[in-house]
């Protein structure tokens, strides 16, 4: 049904959302499917809404930057001066747009890239989030880490189940990173993204997760994100015709160094209650399009990490490999950090002590 559901092209005579109640589902549950137009706001503004319709809060927006083109000139020059008082950030963009041309070499040909039609799969997933938690702190590692060193492992077996040789260079993803002040509010779109290339050619899941690590810690040394975010940053300043063209002309360029798109969104740490109801799941969604034949969307709520599939109807039916690949993979890790021990991580939490003591 979610899948029916987000094929559908929205109406643009109408507001770019939509709300579906879901009912008559086993044990007298019920559900929403909420469809958001991504021009309207991104996936951290998108769990906020949970916030303003399940708790009754009211969001603060920053709506300063909305000026209109009487304060464009007022602020290019302010950014121009800024840059001029701190020309690190100019040197850490530049750097990080050298990184991103690194990253646009074509990947070779495979079956998760070609033409996408109209119609949508959407296949589920789910995992511990504290289990999760678990893993990242015995390997010393973030929890995107294992995120995506799990996927890795998913878009592996799918590769194999298919035929397709995965190699070092096979599956390159787009990771959306949310560039947010901690204290904003906005509801909008304020997202850069980096571009890490998958092991999949990785067996082992323990060495997969290695391997992820220091493939984005050397993507956040090469300062991608925030490159991103300038461009980002001075869009916003400019006329919108201009930038929309630029944009529709990327869109229509040939597509061959991107093979799909990961995003990970820390949803809400409590449990929500909805008229009363407490609610049991979230699932999150991500659109896909150009020559992107999956795309895969985690969220956080309470204590779980779902996982949410989204895949093209015609050239993806065997979606359901993606979803339990995913399930195996992090099972797989839980299985490896435990055979670590407790006590290799007792030793090395007493030589963090003794080295701060020092």
């Amino acid at each position: 049904l979610t899948g029916r559901i987000m094929s559908q092209r929205m109406d643009r005579e109408h507001p770019l959302w939509e709300m579906w109640v879901v009912d008559g589902l086993a044990a007298g549950r019920w559900a929403l499917v909420t469809k958001v137009h991504h021009c309207m706001a991104d996936g951290i503004a998108g769990t906020r809404l949970y916030d303003v319709m399940c708790n009754g809060g009211s969001e603060k927006q920053d709506t300063s930057h909305r000026a209109d083109w009487f304060r464009f000139p007022l602020d290019q020059a302010k950014i121009a001066v800024d840059l001029l008082r701190r020309p690190d950030r100019v040197l850490s963009a530049l750097q990080g747009l050298a990184s991103y041309g690194a990253s646009l070499l074509p990947t070779p040909p495979t079956s998760l890239i070609g033409h996408v039609g109209r119609q949508r799969r959407y296949g589920l997933a789910r995992a511990s989030l504290s289990e999760v938690k678990d893993v990242s702190k015995a390997f010393r590692v973030t929890v995107n880490d294992v995120v995506l060193a799990a996927v890795s492992g998913a878009y592996r077996q799918l590769l194999l189940a298919r035929g397709d040789r995965p190699t070092a260079g096979s599956v390159r993803t787009f990771v959306p990173v949310n560039v947010r002040d901690h204290d904003s509010h906005d509801v909008d779109n304020q997202i850069s993204a980096m571009l890490a290339m998958l092991p999949v050619d990785v067996e082992d899941p323990a060495e997969r997760l290695r391997v992820v690590h220091d493939r984005l810690s050397g993507l956040k040394t090469g300062k991608q994100a925030l490159a991103g975010a300038a461009v980002v940053s001075l869009a916003r300043h400019e006329i919108y015709a201009p930038v929309a063209w630029t944009i529709r002309l990327a869109a229509h360029l040939p597509h061959r160094s991107i093979t799909t798109v990961t995003t990970n969104v820390p949803g809400p740490r409590q449990p929500f209650t909805f008229l009363g109801h407490e609610i049991l799941e979230i699932f999150p969604y991500v659109p896909i399009g150009v020559r992107l034949r999956t795309g895969i969307a985690v969220l956080s709520y309470h204590d779980k990490l779902t996982f949410g599939v989204t895949a093209d109807f015609d050239a993806v039916p065997d979606t359901n490999i993606l979803a339990t690949g995913v399930e195996r993979e992090i099972a797989n890790l839980v299985a490896a950090a435990e055979r670590i021990g407790p006590m290799t991580r007792v030793r090395h939490l007493a030589t963090v002590r003794s080295c701060a003591r020092r």
